[in-house]
């Protein structure tokens, strides 16, 4: 009996600790978005890209803000066009980990075109907590929280090559 109750308690505890965590990184997300001392570098760039559907090429945007504070990537914020697909990403650090994932895809004309759709929170690099900003769609049956994490260390590599 006592190990039934705990199978059934167990769980209730560990979504009660990723939520008590979630709201810890959204406190330090909001530090992060407050700070008058955080540094902001703007990098935008161009790109030729082959259409996988028609072979032609065409022209890929990309956008890039990123803040440093003590020498350290805290936040990078990013879009990517290509055609009518659009990506959008906030990324958050805590002493350069990983700490907060949204994002959002869409084609033009499409709701939600531009927004971000959901965000994943992670703690020691391990994504604990999945929270959608619009309404989950029904094809999707999770996130890739290991995709997410190594997108986010490729944009982390990437910017520290723009330190001010």
């Amino acid at each position: 009996m006592r190990t039934i109750l705990l199978l059934l308690v167990f769980p209730l505890f560990t979504n009660g600790q990723n939520l008590s965590r979630a709201i810890k990184i959204d406190s330090i997300v909001t530090a992060i978005e407050s700070d008058p001392a955080i540094t902001r570098v703007v990098h935008d760039s161009t790109s030729y890209l082959k259409d996988d559907e028609t072979g032609l090429f065409d022209t890929a945007f990309f956008h890039r803000k990123i803040f440093f504070k003590n020498r350290q990537v805290v936040k990078i914020s990013a879009w990517n066009k290509f055609k009518t697909w659009r990506t959008d990403l906030l990324l958050f650090y805590q002493n350069e980990k990983l700490i907060r994932f949204p994002m959002g895809e869409t084609f033009k004309g499409e709701p939600g075109y531009g927004n971000l759709h959901y965000q994943v929170y992670y703690n020691k690099d391990n994504g604990f907590h999945t929270a959608w900003l619009t309404p989950k769609p029904d094809n999707v049956l999770n996130i890739a929280t290991e995709s997410c994490l190594k997108m986010a260390y490729t944009y982390l590599k990437d910017a520290r090559r723009w330190f001010p």
